[in-house]
């Protein structure tokens, strides 16, 4: 496909799902070479409109029965008169299924499903690969509430997202409000009749509409929890798509200085947002409207009900507004409390041997009885501002509900209004404070919804790296050439890492990067392998520019064992591969082969499919950093970057995994970064870091009399 159908057919998968595109549209920049991989294309082309693009496989049972019980539309591939076409599968709004075909211009043209279907392409396993699109615009999260920076816009960016759901939702509320007034008017009427010595006929058709319409509205309750189920689906899986979409993409910069893992707490407040989202919707703003109509249904029967009901609602405004703000800060400070004691025992969890050897410490009690202590503290806060939310209305609602009973009485014995009337203006008064009651009960619904939104923003608000770029195309086997060029990096903390190094690692060379503490190398490090987006100066790989490449195509090429590198929950063959598209079953058992590592695997109860649990401490260190080194080397990255030096293995072992790693074989450039004398003689040359900057470079003879290289690498001499 050309660029311009690639284009346009993301904007039909947008189309099909009711995904708006946001802000200008970043398109990739391919090299003809590329052309031919339409999938890759269209991920890079879709990545750009925030869609994200599900590949997956399935045989044609299984792509039927997806029709059949799903909308969500997925496009594959067709051969169609000599030609290989995407073909999109979609259900239109009257629930039939079609297929449309797209062609190189980005044409759709519909076409018989049952062709569609029998034409689609075949993998040699029988399969079809086919491809899911998804939504990745942010739930709540984009330019203007980070500028606002409040919690109210941030839950509007949320629920405006589902305003055709939520209006139906609200649609059902006012006619469920509406149909609630049946019950007093009914009432009124019945009592009206009997006082009339109306036949029973008349009554009993009366008292049977009330029971009909009471059904009917009970129906409508059903069809409103029916919607806000689905939207508590929607926002749940809208939210972890979120999440694994914008995780790997966050600028690492903005993660130095806080600890991952315990960010990723604030998901659970998606369930929070789940769990408040019925009372939030059908409770609150059915109070809301049965307390409006109700005032407008009194204001038939006397003016003094009207008095009634503006008193009523400027004192529930005037509540709202002085009180609302205090219990809603007292309730953010309470989140941030929670979610230190829930970080705590996830700390005390990760050290646990730690704990146990410290024998006797109160350190772990202490430390929770303080953050206990701070979380009970704000959550009493809160919870005085809704009490006494409830009792203003409580001694509002005894006054009006003793002088109202007053009022009427006067009214009905002054004949100014009937006692059908009398009766059925109590009970709109009592159902009218009922829903003053549960609106503000409902209030906390909605501190803990505002709470919500803004911890999920502590992830959503981070700073993402930037979209596509220049696609680097795969010419050759051979390593990358690297320049780095007056390069300068200042960590978040404000410490200078990076103070204008200029270096040149030769195509394919073996390069060993020395530095004492502070000396600049980890930074540098991160800089060679495109994991720093805020430098200054240049990097080039092959003289295409960090700047201006796509971030993913160069990391396809570039491998790195970094030591905060670790295993995750999966399968043996999921950590090596890391679902990564041109690793095969070949290419991973190449790997292990050359990491010693291969007869361990299969010795394991169920081969590459055995599970690792525990982020792979189920195994010896040695086993653990070899497959991280599998990991590595599986793809045959142009440039492989280790700061593991590799002395934990056995040292036949560490000989073998050194010797195939420098083979001259292997076509990768390498960059060995550790004071290791052993890397340092097996490497063509030697780089010495210090203070940010690189002190020198050349061959071992040329740089072993540098001080700088003996306070890397020899030990200390003892002068006592």
């Amino acid at each position: 496909m050309t660029n311009k159908g690639y284009k346009k057919l993301s904007h039909l998968l947008s189309k099909h799902i009711q995904h708006q595109v946001e802000g200008d549209v970043i398109e990739p920049i391919l090299d003809p070479s590329q052309e031919t991989d339409f999938w890759g294309n269209l991920v890079r082309y879709a990545d750009g409109m925030n869609l994200a693009i599900i590949k997956n496989k399935g045989t044609i049972t299984s792509l039927a029965q997806h029709l059949e019980k799903s909308i969500t539309p997925f496009v594959a591939l067709c051969k169609l008169e000599g030609s290989t076409l995407p073909v999109i599968f979609y259900v239109n709004e009257s629930g039939k299924t079609l297929a449309a075909v797209v062609d190189v211009l980005g044409q759709e043209t519909e076409i018989n499903l049952t062709i569609a279907l029998e034409n689609l392409i075949r993998l040699e396993s029988g399969e079809i690969e086919y491809a899911i699109p998804i939504s990745n615009n942010p739930i709540i999260s984009d330019s203007t509430t980070k500028e606002k920076s409040n919690s109210i816009s941030r839950l509007y960016r949320l629920l405006s997202a589902e305003k055709k759901d939520i209006a139906y939702i609200y649609i059902y509320a006012l006619l469920i409000s509406l149909f609630g007034l049946v019950l007093p008017l009914g009432v009124q009427t019945v009592i009206e009749l009997i006082a009339g010595g109306v036949v029973i006929d008349s009554i009993t058709v009366m008292i049977g509409l009330v029971i009909v319409v009471t059904m009917f509205t009970g129906g409508l309750q059903i069809m409103q929890l029916k919607l806000v189920e689905t939207l508590q689906r929607r926002v749940f899986v809208k939210a972890a798509f979120e999440f694994a979409f914008r995780l790997p993409r966050i600028k690492l910069e903005s993660l130095m200085g806080s600890y991952a893992p315990e960010l990723m707490n604030r998901f659970f407040d998606v369930l929070t947002i789940q769990k408040s989202l019925p009372k939030f919707l059908i409770d609150l703003s059915g109070a809301i409207l049965q307390i409006l109509f109700g005032m407008i249904l009194l204001s038939f029967y006397h003016p003094l009900f009207i008095v009634f009901g503006i008193v009523l609602i400027s004192l529930l405004v005037i509540l709202f507004y002085y009180t609302g703000p205090k219990a809603l800060d007292a309730n953010m400070v309470e989140s941030k409390y929670k979610y230190k004691v829930v970080h705590w025992l996830e700390e005390m969890a990760r050290t646990l041997l730690s704990f146990k050897i410290a024998g006797g410490t109160s350190l772990p009690l202490e430390r929770t009885e303080n953050l206990t202590n701070h979380y009970l503290h704000y959550r009493e806060k809160q919870f005085n501002v809704v009490i006494n939310q409830f009792l203003y209305v409580y001694i509002f609602k005894t006054l009006v509900t003793g002088g109202l009973l007053i009022i009427g009485s006067w009214l009905v014995i002054n004949r100014e209004i009937n006692l059908g009337q009398f009766v059925a203006s109590e009970i709109v008064i009592v159902l009218v404070l009922s829903a003053s009651e549960k609106l503000v009960l409902s209030m906390e619904v909605a501190y803990d919804m505002l709470t919500a939104v803004d911890k999920i923003a502590h992830v959503t608000d981070l700073p993402l790296e930037k979209k596509n770029g220049v696609v680097m195309p795969v010419r050759d086997s051979k390593g990358f050439e690297v320049k780095v060029k007056d390069l300068h990096f200042t960590y978040p903390n404000g410490r200078k890492a990076l103070n204008g190094v200029n270096l040149h690692i030769n195509q394919g060379e073996r390069l060993c990067l020395l530095g004492y503490n502070f000396s600049g190398k980890d930074a540098m490090m991160l800089a060679l392998s495109s994991m720093l987006n805020d430098y200054k100066g240049a990097i080039t790989y092959d003289d295409y520019s960090l700047k201006d490449v796509d971030l993913n195509s160069i990391r396809n090429q570039i491998s790195k064992n970094l030591s905060e590198e670790e295993l995750f929950d999966g399968t043996i063959l999921e950590n090596i591969s890391m679902g990564r598209e041109g690793v095969t079953y070949d290419d991973v058992l190449w790997a292990l082969k050359n990491v010693e590592l291969l007869d361990f695997v299969n010795k394991q109860p169920q081969g590459l499919n055995t599970l690792i649990t525990a982020g792979g401490k189920v195994f010896p260190e040695s086993v653990t950093m070899r497959f991280l080194l599998a990991r590595c080397i599986v793809d045959r990255p142009k440039l492989l970057i280790l700061n593991k030096t590799f002395r934990e293995l056995d040292s036949h072992v560490r000989l073998k995994v050194l010797s195939f790693l420098i083979d001259k074989e292997n076509p990768w450039t390498l960059v060995f970064v550790g004071n290791d004398p052993i890397l340092s003689n097996l490497c063509d040359r030697v780089a010495i870091m210090s203070q940010g900057k690189l002190e020198t470079i050349g061959t071992l003879d040329e740089v072993k009399g540098h001080p700088s290289f003996q306070n890397c690498i020899l030990p200390p001499t003892n002068n006592a």
